[in-house]
């Protein structure tokens, strides 16, 4: 098998999706057009490379070398040795990589994405490969590995319902065993998205995508397509796309149980999970909303610190509290706490720090803290989010999680170390048992935003003692609907 590359060299590591080598033509803006020979591949993190070489001295020097200069783009089509088609759009950041001995320059690209065609249209379905997703139950306890059945889902999708299924890899259980071995980034299984009539050309991929980011929700790790094998109704490849993806590396901290029960029941609560997701999704801003996905998946990484975890846990409980931020001030706080009366109490103020002969930079310092008026507390916001999203939650245990928040945010610390009695009295043990509590909270507002109101993953009895999370139902309020 041949290596793959690395920043356009040849690398020693068989984690390559493909790899393609050929001859066509680079493009300019300027309206160039280069020989060259290339060498493509993209690898298991998603990671597109290709390499273009054996480019004449002219063209290297009169060219490419002024398109790097100038931040110009280039494009290329070039053909493979088994006559397929590969595409790369124009990109920029390309970089010259060397001179042979014959005076053949190279340079390397990381793209965004490169395109393959194979076989003539029309295409009937797209087979999308998917990072880090993991069925169950994989084994049980004294019982070798076993292969999965796929899951096969029945998605209302637009009025309409699309047959999706997730198929395991034929060399799953290799590459699953790696993946729970190494907590790397592995291709592990099939994404399956039939052609919808009426529908654009890039609908199936937005559907992946949003399957996708759903399916990192429920289990707590990144899960995203590379690469989109479009098929014909013989299921023969009709083209590829190997999209340059942002992937992480394997988390083990679910937080929907959608692989802790049998094959059947795991496939009902991925469905009913997916379902009420896709409908959410509508609702909510996608923008914003993935960027909650990502800094959601980005604090359970588990390579970082306790601390830095930490923060970037209550990172994502901001984001998700400035969802909900707007509609709070609208309908609560500026009745509450209306313009007129902030102005009033400013007033008040002034003169009374006036009356009593305050020095002028203590007078400004407070008035500085007035314009806190304009913003509802922290603890406001939490509340309503709270309510609006339907759940059950103790008093005390969101007291805890708001002083837990603080200290985070101010010190950099949990309340577990810079003040263990405190932190007691709060119900903290310790400053793991203080994350997961505080991980779970977020985990239980991220579930209702995205619909959830089925069971799911609770951590907030683990501590540096013991890691024991439990199964049980998000405690929501039984009238309230699954979506908001």
């Amino acid at each position: 098998m041949q290596l793959r590359l690395k920043e356009g060299f040849a690398y020693s590591s068989h984690d390559a999706v493909a790899i393609y080598d050929g001859s066509g033509f680079l493009a300019t803006e300027s309206g160039a057009r280069i020989a060259c020979q290339f060498r493509a591949d993209q690898e298991f993190s998603g990671v597109v490379q290709v390499v273009f070489h054996r480019i004449l001295p002219p063209d290297f020097a009169f060219h490419l070398i002024p398109l790097i200069e100038t931040g110009a783009s280039a494009s290329f089509r070039g053909t493979t040795a088994s006559g397929a088609t590969v595409i790369m759009d124009a990109e920029r950041g390309g970089r010259p990589l060397s001179v042979d001995d014959q005076g053949y320059g190279s340079m390397y690209f990381q793209p965004r994405k490169i395109a393959v065609y194979e076989k003539a249209p029309p295409t009937t379905g797209h087979r999308f490969l998917l990072t880090n997703f993991t069925f169950s139950p994989f084994t049980h306890l004294g019982e070798p590995p076993h292969y999965p059945p796929p899951h096969r889902l029945s998605l209302k999708i637009d009025g309409q319902y699309v047959d999706t299924e997730i198929r395991p890899l034929p060399d799953y259980v290799q590459r699953v065993v790696t993946l729970w071995q190494t907590r790397a980034i592995i291709p592990t299984c099939e994404l399956q998205i039939p052609t919808v009539p009426d529908t654009s050309q890039e609908w199936p991929f937005d559907l992946a995508g949003r399957i996708c980011r759903l399916l990192s929700v429920a289990a707590g790790t990144v899960i995203e397509w590379i690469t989109a094998d479009g098929v014909n109704e013989h299921n023969e490849r009709t083209r590829c796309v190997h999209a340059a993806r942002r992937t992480k590396p394997f988390c083990s901290l679910p937080i929907v149980p959608i692989r802790e029960f049998g094959y059947d029941a795991n496939t009902r609560m991925l469905q009913e999970f997916l379902q009420n997701g896709l409908e959410q999704s509508n609702a909510r801003d996608r923008h914003r909303m993935n960027a909650v996905v990502a800094a959601f998946l980005d604090a359970r990484l588990e390579s970082d610190f306790a601390e830095a975890r930490g923060i970037k846990t209550v990172v994502v409980l901001e984001m998700l509290k400035n969802l909900f931020s707007e509609e709070y001030s609208s309908k609560e706080w500026h009745k509450l706490v209306p313009k007129s009366l902030r102005k009033r109490i400013s007033v008040v103020v002034k003169d009374a720090l006036k009356q009593s002969d305050i020095p002028a930079g203590t007078a400004d310092a407070v008035q500085e803290m007035m314009g806190q008026l304009n913003r509802p507390p922290f603890k406001r916001l939490v509340a309503y989010m709270i309510e609006q999203l339907g759940l059950v939650e103790d008093e005390s245990v969101v007291k805890a999680i708001i002083l837990a928040r603080n200290s985070l945010v101010h010190t950099g610390q949990f309340v577990s170390m810079k003040d263990p009695e405190k932190a007691k009295a709060l119900g903290f043990t310790d400053a793991a048992h203080e994350f997961f509590s505080l991980l779970t909270f977020v985990d239980r507002i991220l579930l209702r935003v995205v619909g959830h109101a089925g069971m799911y993953m609770n951590y907030s009895g683990c501590s540096l003692q013991r890691f024991s999370p439990v199964i049980e139902e998000l405690p929501v309020r039984r009238t309230q609907l699954p979506g908001r």
